[in-house]
């Protein structure tokens, strides 16, 4: 779209800001995802309002693999031609109770304990507590929403939707992104998503000065 948008001058301007406020509510829509399925969690929390992910979520693959949790071994798949891996989740291992696969149940019978004493012990296994991040991003996302909505309606030049909410996701990202449980390699102690934020900003100032440039010249 962007080539397109490159010859429209102003116009461009306007388009982007029709689309702007969709954005953060999509985003809200997509952090409401990550909460339930368990990704992009939070760091380690000690407070109470700190939340848990079930056994097998990405949140408690990711804490076991840091050596933060230690499951019962029957829980676990150490197969000599791959890596160390859990058996699957905990809601597909209570779903399967019925009708266990057949590996299953010779793994569960090499632990000496039977499937369904399996599928309890991935229920009653929790991950750390974990800061509830992506409600975090929920929140800060829909007030972005609202905002960039009022601000759509009394903009004082074409463009300024659109930087005000690259600026609010920007500052979003290299903001909350300090809470979120580790994530890779760093570059100057940044990581990617945080990266992304510096993009949006600088994105942002640019939109933002030639958007009030171009309504400066055609006063």
């Amino acid at each position: 779209m962007a080539p397109i948008l490159i010859f429209q001058g102003r116009a461009a301007f306007a388009y982007l800001d029709v689309l702007a406020p969709s954005f953060p509510l999509g985003f809200a829509f997509a952090k409401l995802g990550c909460f339930l399925a368990g990704c992009c969690a939070g760091a380690l929390c000690a407070y109470p309002f700190a939340v848990t992910y079930p056994y097998g979520s990405e949140s408690y693959k990711t804490q076991w693999q840091a050596g933060l949790l230690d499951p019962p071994s029957a829980l676990i798949l150490d197969e000599a031609d791959r890596p160390q891996r859990l058996l699957g989740h905990a809601q597909s291992l209570r779903l399967a109770r019925s009708n266990p696969p057949e590996f299953a149940v010779a793994h569960a019978q090499k632990h000496g304990v039977t499937f369904d004493e399996l599928a309890l012990a991935a229920s009653e296994s929790r991950s750390l507590g974990v800061w509830p991040i992506q409600l975090i991003y929920i929140l800060a996302a829909t007030v972005l929403w609202v905002a960039s909505e009022a601000l759509f309606r009394k903009s004082a030049f074409p463009g300024a939707t659109i930087a005000f909410v690259l600026a609010g996701y920007g500052l979003m990202r290299i903001t909350f992104d300090f809470f979120v449980q580790e994530q890779g390699p760093l570059l100057l102690r940044l990581t990617v998503p945080q990266w992304s934020g510096v993009l949006a900003l600088i994105m942002a100032v640019a939109l933002g000065i030639t958007g009030w440039r171009l309504a400066r010249i055609n006063l």
